[in-house]
């Protein structure tokens, strides 16, 4: 009987939630994205409107849902890239510590590549960024040193954002992360279709909310403060 009862008791609301949920999640599988995060975050996000919101505010959360989605699809079609805005998650690229940066970033570009100063400075976005900036992605035909690309390696549960620092002769490219000490080992050939796009703008800290749902649901990698 108590069953019959709750089963009554679910009203239109519960049902908007759960239909509300499935349709986004079929588009996120639809656009192909990858990145994981994204789907606890879509997840999350409803399951707060569903315990904190009434009919109005609840229908006001479903609304914004929306408008979200619906951006995300007409950026994805005017940059060409898919996803054409992430967020950032880790400090790879951040430029907050001098002494790093000048020996992880300006001393190993001149050492191991003989870039001059003056040529890693002339970089797009040279002082780098931080966790919880959001980048806006756009796909290129080519790519040039200094560039900083969008890229998502087989297997992987997130797209990683490092900085063109050589094109090998089969076209290939090699990223690194401004702030790591070195490479890592999937850097040294990174194919033109695994490329997302380039990062043409960063827009400051609206991010923070997809960091604090990976803290929350415990993803690998994401860090904060740097």
């Amino acid at each position: 009987m108590d069953v019959l009862k709750k089963l009554k008791e679910f009203n239109k609301k519960d049902y908007s939630i759960v239909v509300y949920l499935l349709i986004t999640l079929a588009i996120f599988y639809f656009l192909k994205i990858k990145d994981i995060t994204n789907y606890w975050i879509a997840i999350g996000i409803l399951f707060l409107a569903y315990f904190f919101s009434r009919d109005s505010l609840h229908e006001y959360f479903i609304g914004i849902n929306i408008i979200v989605i619906t951006l995300y699809f007409v950026f994805s079609l005017i940059l060409q890239s898919n996803p054409p805005i992430v967020a950032i998650v880790s400090c790879s690229m951040a430029h907050t510590n001098e002494k790093r940066i000048e020996d992880f970033h300006y001393k190993w570009l001149e050492k191991n590549l003989g870039y001059s100063r003056d040529f890693i400075n002339s970089f797009p976005l040279s002082k780098g960024f931080l966790p919880g900036d959001v980048a806006i992605v756009k796909k290129e035909n080519k790519y040039k040193i200094g560039d900083v690309i969008v890229f998502m390696k087989e297997g992987m549960a997130a797209p990683i954002i490092h900085r063109v620092i050589k094109i090998n002769e089969d076209n290939s490219y090699q990223t690194k992360g401004d702030n790591n000490n070195a490479q890592l080992s999937y850097e040294k050939n990174i194919k033109e279709n695994e490329i997302i796009g380039k990062v043409i703008f960063i827009i400051p800290k609206i991010g923070y909310i997809k960091l604090i749902f990976a803290k929350l649901f415990g993803i690998r990698g994401v860090q904060i403060v740097c």
